[in-house]
C-alpha cells in the first residue's frame, strides 16, 4: 500500500502527530547541520511538568518520530533522540538522551538513545545498548 494512502487513513490525532514529528525532526536535522547542539537545545527546551510517563503515549510519540524520520535524509540516530525528546517535552514529560560510544573489533562507533522514567523508549533494546559506553546524558527535567 502506498504510504501516502496508509497517512491518509490514520486517525486524525496521529496524522497531526507525525504532521508535527516530521516538521520537529526536519528542524532538528537543519538545526544540527547550521548551528551547535547547545543552541539548539535552548532554543527547542520546553517546560516539563510531569516526571511520571504515560509510556504508551510516550511510545506513540516515539513511533511518529521512527516513521517521520524514514523521509527525512540524515535523520540520525541523534537527530530522532532530539526530536522525540522535545515531543515528549510538549507533552510534558521528562526524558534523557544518552550518547554513547562503543568498539567493536576494531570499529569505533558512536550512539544515541532515549530513555523515559529509566525506560529506554527509543534506540534499541536496553541488552543492546549495553555495549556502549556512555559519554554524556542529556536530559529534560522538571523545570
Amino acid at each position: 500500500m502506498h504510504p501516502l494512502v496508509k497517512f491518509l487513513r490514520l486517525a486524525t490525532a496521529d496524522k497531526v502527530l507525525l504532521s508535527l514529528s516530521f516538521l520537529t525532526v526536519t528542524a532538528v536535522r537543519i538545526g544540527l547541520s547550521l548551528i551547535s547542539f547547545r543552541v539548539l537545545s535552548r532554543y527547542l527546551e520546553r517546560k516539563v511538568v510531569s516526571t511520571s510517563v504515560d509510556i504508551d503515549e510516550a511510545r506513540r510519540i516515539v513511533w511518529a518520530v521512527e516513521t517521520s524520520s524514514r523521509v527525512v535524509p540524515g535523520a540520525t540516530c541523534l537527530v530522532r533522540a532530539f526530536a522525540a525528546q522535545n515531543l515528549l517535552a510538549r507533552a510534558g514529560y521528562q526524558s534523557q538522551i544518552r550518547v554513547g560510544v562503543a568498539d567493536s573489533s576494531g570499529k569505533f562507533t558512536a550512539h544515541a538513545w532515549l530513555t523515559c522514567d529509566g525506560r529506554v523508549v527509543m534506540g534499541g533494546s536496553a541488552q543492546e545498548l549495553r555495549r556502549y559506553t556512555v559519554l554524556v546524558d542529556l536530559g529534560i527535567g522538571p523545570s
